[in-house]
């Protein structure tokens, strides 16, 4: 069985073998695509360093301790596809699964209201830190400004 654990990951399993000859079984060949690129006694393995988003076609042979060793026949092919990478877009991209925290553009109307008013108004403002689509941290900016009703306006005599 194949089993595609990341974009540059697939975990193989297979059932053990057994030698009836009496020299005892040696160990497992891994074929990827028909080109031998591990040997195991293991009954499992881990092939690294693949790209993202291709497909994998894996073979294993037992073989055994008689020399020269007895192969048996290719299993049975385990086709398997490694996911897509998500969200990789340089150092100012962010991951698909964040939201930006900025608040709605203030209007003419509201900040005429606030200064008028002797409001506190503030601006927030939230920028994802992502390394490789990867969120790293969330820094969080807030300006903020007190200010004061002006007097009341008195009419000249």
């Amino acid at each position: 069985m194949a089993t595609a654990i990341s974009p540059t990951q697939v975990d193989l399993t297979w059932l053990a073998s057994t030698d009836s000859g009496g020299s005892g079984l040696a160990g497992y060949r891994i074929f990827r695509g028909g080109t031998q690129i591990a040997t195991t006694t293991a009954t499992s393995y881990s092939n690294t360093g693949l790209t993202a988003n291709t497909t994998y076609a894996y073979t294993v042979r037992a073989f055994d301790n008689a020399t020269p060793a007895n192969v048996s026949a290719d299993s049975t092919v385990a086709n398997v596809t490694t996911p897509a990478v998500v969200g990789v877009g340089g150092l100012d991209s962010r991951p698909s699964n964040t939201t930006c925290l900025a608040g709605a553009r203030p209007t003419h109307a509201l900040i005429n209201s606030a200064l008028t008013a002797g409001f506190t108004t503030a601006f927030e403002l939230g920028v994802p830190i992502a390394l490789a689509g990867f969120l790293l941290a969330l820094l969080v900016i807030r300006v903020q400004r007190q200010t004061k009703a002006p007097a009341a306006l008195s009419e000249a005599a």
